[in-house]
């Protein structure tokens, strides 16, 4: 599947129309163009002859790596600013367990860690480039910087 990258000011327009959309990006674009054709007249529904792709495998409920953003501050925070890696993952893990699926847990397709943990670990990525995790930490842990305890403080976490 593609990366897709929404700006801030886009990001905020769809908070606007917030609700649970269905598991795929697919979905939710399909979804957007039912109603564009709608406000538009056109038809560009394939036609049953055509045949649609659909999914096979039921879709991960994981959060996307930008919206990890919050559960990684949030548990740095609580566990005094800084951890490893292993102590991270395992705090993070079970925060989210009840959200995590047998799907979840499987390897990701390049045979690396489990596609849960990858998901979290691409969005320490995003904070790391907000400026919000320290970049000169010893290898495999992470510490808040001062402004990312900054932002725990204020957001509450």
């Amino acid at each position: 599947m593609p990366d897709v990258w929404i700006s801030d000011p886009t990001w905020e327009r769809l908070q606007q129309h917030a609700r649970f959309l269905g598991g795929t990006l697919d979905v939710v674009l399909d979804r957007a163009i039912d109603a564009l054709d709608q406000v538009t007249g056109c038809d560009t529904k394939p036609k049953a002859s055509e045949g649609v792709i659909t999914p096979t495998d039921p879709p991960r409920r994981i959060l996307p790596p930008r919206q990890c953003r919050r559960i990684v501050i949030e548990t740095l925070h609580e566990l005094g600013g800084a951890a490893t890696r292993a102590v991270l993952r395992e705090a993070i893990e079970q925060k989210l367990k009840p959200l995590l699926t047998d799907k979840d847990y499987e390897p990701i397709d390049s045979g690396g860690p489990r596609w849960w943990y990858d998901v979290v670990y691409r969005g320490c990525l995003y904070i790391v480039r907000e400026g919000l995790l320290k970049v000169d930490t010893p290898r495999d842990s992470y510490e808040l910087s001062a402004a990312g305890r900054d932002v725990a403080r204020r957001q509450a976490y």
